[in-house]
Formats: structure tokens, sequence, C-alpha cells
């Protein structure tokens, strides 16, 4: 059962002999299998009418997940039935598997072992302890490796997925065009230089603690106040996967779409995790911050001195901290536990939710904000040769990072009074999406052409309105910046260009381009109407 082969200039699948036939297999079980494939190429094209690669990672495992959807409608038959779903989950959980704890299982098969904390009867008071503070019943078992910062360092970096790494390789493109980060700048190398300042974390996929100790340690009597304290917030999170299914929740966030990428979302409900854990979690020695992290680990890190980290990445990765830790209070002390049980199940819609504790009294839901607004844009950008490579929801938070931008980071920085022009323009969102177009075929070495549109809804003309000044005073200012017929131009150091427009009604409506043509030709079709 060989992949099949997708032609694109002809956007025909091609189903070959292997795929067609599997012989010794009942007629009718190898009529049900051709059919769920027809499934799987009718998706390849679809990538394709959509105007994205057809032949990438995230098509071909979207297309797989399509294909094992409908297998169960297919066939009720238990063995044949079970046996293909299999087989198409294998290659399903092969895509999504972690690359990682390699590190752990070479040292191992050298006869070196990673320890491990014993499981006395002093450790299971301890976690019967936390879990009561918590109040959620204890897993059965906990299992809690330890070792230096250096096999830490390598484990957490060794567990990133292919999902992942897609993922991180399209937030750093949309990083970039936002401004966080510098056109030589990516998020790994920063995972990289900041991985050995971790203190510990749980990975949800193999339902393992990790634990930086001084040495290696494996009692828990040996421990120091700052590692036991990094092993209670490391224990909260092996509570929550146990009651709430963590990886189940990153996993639906996820597979909203293959091109989709709602950093927002995924940032809320990270902000539930850390929030829950650091306001349950005695006070930690000193300041604690986190480091980027992908879904699927979550983490716990020193400031990480020294390590060249921009401004706009260290408030992403504070606000599940800080702020994620206000609103777990806050709905602790106004609406109890149970409540915040909920959020793990039914996650934030927005980082809006988070900013604004007091909507958890509510029933607020973002505005939609959908594909089919930007349909003006992509059709006066196809004579360019760009096709939308990833897209996501621009939540409040990403709003007001983009408007802070290289704004020295402090660890009060949502509270800091130079800070609140922004934050109080960006407070009235209501709802908001952005479509990053590039060159097709997709080569990121050669990728010259690019735009980001970005369509932001506010709750009144009001907030529109504050948003748009705020955003114009800030985008041009030491731009070279140009007038042209209702859109205004500006070019930055860097070369990109913002095009702005003066708010329609409750909308606020840019683009940022690699030139003025394409930011330009984005927008077009609205100065025209």
């Amino acid at each position: 059962m060989e992949q099949t082969s997708f032609d694109p200039k002809t956007r025909i699948a091609s189903l070959d002999k292997d795929t067609l036939f599997l012989p010794g297999y009942p007629a009718r079980q190898q009529v049900v299998w051709l059919a769920s494939e027809l499934v799987r190429f009718a998706c390849y094209n679809r990538y394709w009418l959509n105007g994205e690669d057809p032949e990438s990672e995230q098509a071909y495992v979207g297309c797989l997940r399509e294909q094992a959807g409908v297998l169960p409608l297919l066939t009720d038959d238990d063995y044949y039935g079970e046996y293909f779903r299999s087989f198409v989950q294998g290659k399903i959980d092969a895509y999504d598997s972690p690359t990682g704890e390699a590190h752990t299982q070479s040292r191992e098969a050298a006869g070196t072992p990673v320890p491990e904390l014993r499981l006395s009867d002093e450790l299971r008071e301890f976690i019967d302890e936390v879990a009561d503070a918590r109040q959620l019943s204890p897993p059965s078992a906990v299992r809690i490796r330890t070792g230096n910062s250096s096999i830490l360092a390598d484990v957490y970096l060794g567990a990133e997925t292919a999902r992942e790494t897609w993922e991180l390789d399209q937030e750093t493109r949309v990083f970039r065009v936002l401004g966080y980060l510098k056109e030589d700048e990516h998020l790994r190398n920063i995972q990289r230089a900041t991985a050995g300042n971790l203190l510990g974390f749980y990975v949800f996929r193999t339902e393992t603690i990790w634990l930086a100790t001084e040495y290696w340690k494996t009692e828990i009597e040996d421990l120091n106040p700052e590692e036991r304290e990094t092993l209670v917030h490391e224990i909260i999170h092996a509570l929550q996967d146990h009651h709430f299914d963590l990886a189940a929740t990153y996993t639906e966030l996820g597979d909203l779409d293959a091109s989709r990428l709602d950093l927002d979302a995924r940032l809320a409900f990270d902000a539930v995790v850390e929030g829950d854990a650091t306001a349950h979690t005695a006070r930690f020695v000193g300041q604690v911050r986190s480091i980027p992290t992908g879904g699927g680990r979550y983490s716990l890190a020193t400031a990480g001195e020294g390590a060249d980290v921009p401004a706009s990445i260290w408030r992403e990765s504070n606000f599940p901290y800080n702020a994620g830790a206000d609103w777990a209070r806050f709905v602790l002390a106004n609406h109890g536990v149970e409540t915040l049980n909920r959020y793990f199940v039914e996650p934030p819609p927005a980082t809006a939710f988070i900013l604004h504790p007091e909507l958890a009294s509510t029933d607020w839901k973002p505005e939609r904000v959908s594909s089919v607004d930007f349909l003006p844009f992509r059709r006066s950008l196809i004579p360019l040769g760009l096709r939308p490579s990833t897209y996501g929801t621009l939540g409040e938070f990403y709003l007001l990072n983009y408007l802070l931008r290289d704004v020295p980071f402090s660890p009060d920085w949502l509270h800091d009074p130079q800070n609140q022009a922004a934050v109080e323009a960006a407070a009235g969102w209501s709802g908001g999406f952005y479509y990053l177009y590039e060159d097709f075929p997709y080569e990121e070495e050669k990728i010259e052409n690019w735009v980001l549109v970005a369509r932001i809804r506010f709750v009144s003309e009001e907030d529109a309105r504050e948003f748009a000044d705020v955003h114009r005073a800030i985008t041009t200012r030491g731009a070279d910046v140009v007038e042209d017929g209702g859109v205004t131009l500006a070019t930055q150091g860097n070369g990109n260009v913002t095009a702005l427009l003066d708010p329609i009604g409750r909308e606020v409506i840019f683009a940022i381009g690699a030139n003025a043509e394409v930011a330009r030709a984005v927008i077009e079709p609205l100065v025209k109407g």
C-alpha cells in the first residue's frame, strides 16, 4: 500500500496497482479500501484548489486523518475493518510520535541508566499531599526522572514531533512578519539556547516528569527546596493530565486544519495549564519563566540570563505563568475549583478570555471572522503567484505583543504604565484572523515574495479607531511613509512594508508585505470598493 503520487500540473492523484488491489483480501474489502483511498485523493485535490501544497507533510497527514475518519463508515467488519484503521492510524502516529528521548534511550542502551526518583512511601505521601492541595485524586503511578541540565535539554529538545516541527517553522515565519523575530532568528535556535535553563518539565505523551538536579538523585529526601518546588509544579501537570487528558485537548486544538496555526487558542489553553500549576504551587525561589515550547511539554525554567531572547518571545512565554496565574486565582476565588476544572475540558476560546477573567462568568465567545472574509484579498494575489501557506486567529495577546514589538521585557510588562496605551488599544479586540500568503510552490530558502493580511474586529467603532491610531503611530515611527490613494505605506528599516487603512466600521484591516507592491495589492479591493 504505497503512498500515491499527486501531479500538480494535472491535479490528479494516481492510484498504483498496490494501492488498488490487495492480493489475498476479499473483493468486498478491496472495494472498502479503494473507497477510503478515494477520500484521501479528494483531500489532496482540495488542498491544491485552496492554493496549498498537496505534497506537504501537513497535507499528507491531514488527508490520512480524513481517510481514518471514513473507514468506520465503510466497513463494520471487525477483522479487516480494524486492520485498515490500524494501518492508517499507524501512519498518523508515526508522524505525531516524538523523535525524542533518543538521548535517554541511547544512554541506557549503552549501559548508563538515567536515574529516577524511587517511588518510596515518602514520595507517595508527597504526591498525595500535592494532589490533596489541588483537590484531585493522585494517579496510581508517576514516573519522575532526574538528570543534570544537559540531559534535560537533550530530552526536551528531542521530544519534538514532526507536527511540532512544522508548527515551529510556521510560527517562526509568522513571528518574523509580525516583527517578533528578525529574519535570521528561528524559534528552534532560541529553544536550543535556553533549554539548558530548564528546572523541570512534564511530557504527557510518556507521562514522565523530568527534574533538573545538581547531582543525580534517586530519593526525594535528597532534593533541595528549589527542586521540591519544581517537583510540585510538575506533579500538578501530571495530575491535570491524569484527570483531563492534556494530550487529547492539545491534539484537538491542533487538528482543526492541517494548515491552520491557531496560536491564540493554544496559548489560552497553556495559560489554563500553567496558571493552574503556578497558582497551586508555593512561590518559587527567585523569578521563574518559561521557555518557548511545542505542545506536549509543560516546562519551568530559570530566567536564562545571558540568553539572547527577543522581548516579544519573553512576553509570550511569560504569559501562561503570570497572566494565567492571575486568571486561575480569579476563577478559584470567584467560582471555585470545579469551574477551573471545566476549562481543561472546554478550553477558553481565546487569550482575551485570560486577559479579562471577568468573562469566566459569561458565555462570551469571539466574533467569527472566516476565510470567506479573505476572498477579495486572495483574488488580488493570484496574479502575483502567491498562495496561502498558513492562517489562524490573531487574538488579543498577539495583537498586543505586535504593538509592543521591541519594547524591553519586564516581568510585570502587562501592568507597566509605559505599555498601557498598547494594552488598552488591544483590549477592544472581539475577533480576528490572519492569512500568510507566500510564493508557490513553497521552497523556504527561495521565498522572496510574501504578505500577511489581518482582519481584526473590535467591540465598537471607537475601539477600532483607538487601535488604528496607536497602530499607525507605532508603524510609521522612523519609517519611510507614503500616502497613496487612501492607503498609507510604511517601509521599515528591514524593507518590509505595512499597508494601513482607516477603520471600516468596527474592523481594522492591515497588511505586512515583502515590498510595497504586494502590500498594496492585497488590500486594493477595499480601496477600489
